[in-house]
């Protein structure tokens, strides 16, 4: 079968062609997700900390039922629309980056090869994230770095950061704060995953997500370079035909 040809009847081109962002504009919209999850944090935790307290004992000395007004009001907005903001660009930070495996093109009828792939964080549990590999064999072999749940990061930030700057008026810098809570409890793994045991397997342009039931993790979403999706296609049709047929029927 050509390289140009779909391998799914009915499409009207190769699914692994999916568009995937650029590296550069990947990692702007990531800081810039970043920056509004902070002022989301900080705006929440202000209103939290500050207004009930003014509701509660009235204005100050220095202030007035307009100054609280305005406070409050200013408060919402900016967290409302931090968060707004969050909540669209999430789909654009997770989605796939664009990039080039170091072995270069391999043909697509090399079956068993193994693929570079970048694992995206799947779920609140533990997860596997960032650079890996990953290749289709008797199981399906795994390899890449485990990092802790969302919240243990999000608590190591809050530490280092946020709480100390509103309880002591000093914090670690935003940046550092965010690499040290990226890298603690990192630890790379390596396993065998029957394919038996791979749930709600699915697939879309060049990634891949399933769970797995009892397993740590129990979510995988991983994606490859896009010059690896016809090979990558091959692979998982050999392995799930009735999925692949069904798919076909659209």
């Amino acid at each position: 079968m050509a390289s140009s040809q779909p391998l799914l009847p009915g499409a009207s081109k190769p699914p692994w062609q999916q568009k995937q962002l650029s590296y550069g504009l990947k990692l702007l919209l990531t800081f810039g997700a970043g920056l509004l999850f902070v002022v989301v944090l900080v705006s929440g935790i202000t209103f939290l900390l500050i207004v009930p307290q003014m509701i509660i004992k009235g204005p100050g000395p220095r202030d007035t039922i307009e100054s609280m007004i305005t406070l409050g009001v200013v408060l919402t907005g900016v967290f409302g629309f931090s968060l707004f903001g969050l909540i669209k660009l999430f789909p654009y930070v997770s989605a796939p980056t664009s990039f080039m495996p170091t072995y270069g093109t391999i043909p697509a009828e090399a079956a068993g090869h193994v693929f570079e792939a970048k694992y995206q964080r799947a779920g609140w549990g533990r997860s596997l994230s960032g650079k890996g590999a990953v290749r289709f064999d008797e199981a399906l072999q795994v390899e890449g770095y485990l990092t802790p749940s969302p919240l243990f990061q999000i608590g190591i930030i809050l530490l280092m950061t946020i709480i100390p700057l509103v309880v002591l008026g000093i914090g670690l810098g935003l940046i550092p704060a965010l690499i040290i809570g990226y890298y603690v409890g990192r630890k790379q793994m390596s396993q065998a995953i029957s394919y038996t045991d791979m749930r709600e397997l699915t697939v879309k342009g060049c990634r891949v997500s399933f769970q797995r039931p009892g397993g740590l993790p129990g979510k995988i979403d991983f994606y490859v370079a896009a010059s690896d999706g016809e090979r990558l296609y091959r692979e998982l049709r050999e392995r799930f035909p009735t999925m692949f047929s069904v798919l076909g029927q659209g």
